[in-house]
């Protein structure tokens, strides 16, 4: 399987493609293409860091290539990291509007020469924000099966990962997904929460205990963790986060990492492996992701992070689980704001 890294000159993109060759996730003779742009810094970068991974892994590196236009994306699967992200200078943050419309063209001119030149079953895998935009853009060009935005399989993982924390375990033996807009509209389905050792009676009042301690509203922990930040108190922040419930906890700590600067580079490039591999080899895995939903979730048509069935021809169903309430009815409101913000696009 050949794969095209668009935007492989950014933080996330460079990761991305030192994981792929770090972890042999490719054939030697496959083609992993780093896709930049003819203008600007990776015109060259792309040469330079080709050459770099080169001299470091030739024995196990696939085949680089290197593209300048859109038109020039190949591969089979695209990972798709290209645009502009939300600034770490916490007094200039930019809003959803604001990144939408910086990055709406980019998603555009890209989708539609993936459509023009691609083999119509090629994947794309969404890294980019706004993700739901992102998504909603290439499925007016790509079956929408095979277009998969990660932003919720990057939730869920977080999620299960807070939730072994708290109890003390390993992330592998929680399960639990994370649907809704990725960002401040994500949804977090307790209902789907399980335990491997906790399926007792005492099993299950812990983990009541830790769904419900301390919580305060979202926009109050954001403002808290922002206002540390500021004052170069990242690590009081990050102890005042871990007092908070786990899936407070999976929107405000992503946040702290970003505005440190260090951003989430290594969780994102883990999660887009894990893609990958499940794509390439043709398993099949459930998770949560953004997708075109047409219904099958809930009776909602949007574009909204679903409980999904993963395989190498994409996503080949989005699962209709039962929810309790309380969640169907937060999973509403997300899609209705995600349809709002979507119709200006």
């Amino acid at each position: 399987m050949n794969i095209s890294v668009v935007g492989a000159s950014g933080d996330i993109g460079r990761e991305i493609v030192t994981k792929l060759v770090e972890m042999r996730a490719m054939d030697h003779e496959a083609t992993l293409q780093l896709v930049g742009r003819s203008e600007g810094r990776s015109s060259s970068f792309l040469y330079g860091m080709m050459s770099d991974i080169q001299d470091a892994h030739a024995e196990i590196s696939p085949r680089l290539e290197i593209a300048l236009d859109p038109e020039g994306v190949r591969g089979d699967l695209v990972i798709f990291c290209a645009g502009e992200t939300i600034p770490t200078d916490p007094h200039n943050l930019k809003d959803r509007d604001s990144l939408a419309a910086a990055n709406a063209p980019v998603f555009r001119d890209y989708a539609k020469a993936i459509a023009k030149n691609g083999h119509s079953e090629q994947i794309v895998i969404v890294v980019s924000n706004p993700v739901e935009l992102a998504v909603h853009i290439f499925t007016q060009y790509i079956d929408r099966k095979r277009v998969i935005g990660m932003g919720s399989f990057l939730d869920t993982i977080r999620f299960r990962r807070e939730i072994a924390e708290d109890l003390g375990v390993r992330r592998q033996r929680v399960r639990g997904l994370v649907v809704g807009q990725h960002g401040a509209g994500m949804v977090p389905l307790w209902s789907t929460v399980g335990v491997y050792g906790f399926d007792n009676e005492a099993g299950r009042a812990k983990l009541e205990e830790v769904r419900h301690r301390n919580r305060v509203p979202a926009g109050e922990a954001m403002k808290m963790a922002k206002d540390l930040i500021v004052a170069n108190k990242a690590g009081e922040a990050l102890d005042k986060v871990q007092h908070l419930p786990p899936d407070l906890r999976v929107l405000v700590e992503p946040f702290i990492a970003h505005l440190t600067g260090a951003k989430t580079r290594v969780g994102t490039s883990e999660i887009v492996l894990r893609l990958v591999e499940t794509i390439s080899m043709g398993t099949e895995v459930m998770t949560a992701s953004q997708a075109k939903v047409e219904g099958e979730f809930l009776g909602i048509r949007s574009v909204i992070g679903v409980p999904i069935l993963l395989s190498h021809q994409g996503i080949t169903e989005i699962l209709p689980l039962s929810v309790w309430p309380d969640e169907e009815k937060a999973f509403r409101t997300s899609a209705e704001q995600i349809n709002q913000f979507l119709a200006k696009y």
